[in-house]
């Protein structure tokens, strides 16, 4: 199962393309959303009705191409998300997710930590849920396939 959901990784990396943003960022985006309609409900589900987040097109792109490199279930199973190790990242990353620090800190409880370590540990916890989501839904879509 795992070189069926690995080449499937493979194959969404390919759709996905870096354009420029209205702010002169470059963001990753799908080729064309009608060619992968998978790929697009899997991205709709990852974003958890809210509206389109450039940062939540990047984490599962980057989810894909960490998934895409594995070779083996053990691999998979044990695959972490990057350390975002970029303070002007983890700051923006903030601006938009900040309820996630705040729901990490009341998982883990770890208020007394300076705030900068608080972000980036939400951070890595957010990514981290995306990455599983993700897998989740690749096992899900080959075994869909498989009993077609």
């Amino acid at each position: 199962m795992v070189k069926k959901i690995v080449e499937l990784a493979k194959q969404y990396v390919e759709e996905f393309v870096t354009e420029e943003n209205y702010e002169g960022k470059y963001i990753k985006v799908l080729k064309d959303r009608e060619n992968c309609p998978e790929l697009e409900n899997l991205i709709y589900e990852l974003h958890e009705g809210s509206l389109p987040s450039d940062l939540v097109y990047q984490i599962i792109f980057e989810s894909l191409e960490l998934i895409s490199e594995c070779e083996n279930d053990s691999e998979l199973e044990e695959l972490e998300p990057i350390d975002e190790i970029y303070t002007n990242n983890l700051l923006n990353w903030f601006k938009e997710f900040y309820d996630e620090v705040n729901t990490y800190q009341e998982e883990f409880g770890y208020q007394e930590l300076p705030i900068m370590d608080i972000i980036s540990a939400a951070n890595f916890y957010h990514r981290y849920g995306i990455l599983k989501q993700v897998i989740e839904r690749l096992k899900e879509l080959v075994l869909e396939e498989d009993d077609s």
